[in-house]
């Protein structure tokens, strides 16, 4: 299993020359925003019934580093380190306190427009995706917020318990 992210540690890795190569710009305080598809048991035989929602988020610390560069004593943090490390990995880390799991995921995606998508609601709450119509599928480039700062209030308005841990 390749658990990334790893909650307890708030830890995230990925390939910095492909999918990740964006996270490096990362800075202090930026967000990273994770989510998933779940599959409805009400509906699991229906087409495109598939629930996306967001499952975690990071503030990211002043640290975003290549696999080379974390300590041997902290390897055991993220899959990325754990076992034969690439040297083009990278991890950011989420400030502890500000960052982790959702105790209750917030469902955020619909089918329209022949692909999953942002609620057009809520893509207006948060101020839009750099990505057309809001996509939300898993792509080789990582989504970015037009607004984060509008997207993270709308997401405290929520009232989601953050907690440091990986599901039990």
């Amino acid at each position: 299993m390749h658990l990334d992210p790893d909650f307890n540690y708030l830890t995230y890795g990925d390939n910095g020359e492909r999918r990740g190569r964006n996270l490096r710009e990362l800075e202090e305080n930026d967000l990273v925003v994770f989510y998933a598809a779940f599959n409805s048991v009400h509906s699991l035989f229906l087409p495109k019934s598939l629930i996306y929602a967001i499952i975690g988020l990071f503030v990211v610390v002043e640290e975003v580093v290549s696999v080379n560069e974390v300590p041997e004593e902290r390897r055991d943090e993220n899959a990325h380190t754990r076992i034969n490390p690439s040297k083009v990995d990278i991890i950011v880390r989420g400030k502890p306190g500000q960052s982790g799991r959702c105790k209750k995921f917030l469902p955020m995606g619909e089918y329209r427009d022949n692909a999953y998508r942002v609620k057009k609601d809520i893509l207006d709450d948060w101020g839009g995706l750099c990505v057309e119509n809001g996509y939300i599928q898993i792509s080789g480039t990582l989504s970015r917020f037009c607004d984060a700062e509008k997207f993270y209030k709308w997401f405290q308005e929520q009232g989601v318990n953050l907690v440091q841990s990986n599901n039990p």
